[in-house]
């Protein structure tokens, strides 16, 4: 129901105009004021880590406001040490990441977090995907025949795959 008045409202050319407009400065000053809080960081002290005064993060956390730059964003991204994303999208696409946006969106973790989840990420993929792991002879999906359910001794992790995926060997079947 919300999307389907929503959509006859984006029908107007000037409701698009403000619509969009207002996502995004809701979006950028939320995501400002998430971070600094999660950074427990006043407006003074990003204002420092990103070279600007504490009265310029207050303008950048008010929806109000709208009027960034990409330069001054680059330089808030920096003090959280995030990257900034900036792009042209339909205005389906931002109806429906509007729906579905969660709080976690609003804080993406800093180089230092990423780089930690990579590498655990990187470690289990590599004790589990890299090397053929001797697993039990695979078992027919029931919902779908030509699928298979995997699981692997090592880790106890389960997964779906298709039968170029699964060779044999004389002492049972691995994962390639």
């Amino acid at each position: 129901m919300f999307k389907s008045r929503l959509i006859e409202k984006l029908k107007n050319k000037e409701y698009r105009k403000h619509f969009v407009g207002a996502q995004v400065r809701r979006l950028v000053t939320a995501q400002i004021k998430a971070l600094r809080d999660r950074n427990r960081w006043t407006q003074e002290e990003l204002g420092q880590r990103a070279g600007m005064k504490a009265n310029a993060i207050s303008r950048l956390e008010n929806p109000d406001y709208g009027d960034f730059t990409i330069n001054t964003l680059l330089r808030i991204a920096e003090a959280f040490d995030v990257a900034l994303v900036v792009r042209f999208a339909s205005h389906g696409e931002v109806v429906a990441w509007n729906r579905g946006i969660t709080p976690s969106a609003y804080t993406p973790p800093d180089f230092s977090a990423y780089l930690q989840q990579s590498e655990q990420l990187v470690a289990r993929i590599n004790q589990s995907f890299h090397r053929p792991i001797i697993i039990p002879t695979p078992v027919p999906c029931p919902e779908d025949p030509s699928q298979f359910n995997v699981t692997f001794k090592s880790t106890g992790e389960r997964y779906l795959a298709t039968p170029p995926q699964i060779a044999t060997s004389e002492s049972g079947a691995y994962a390639n």
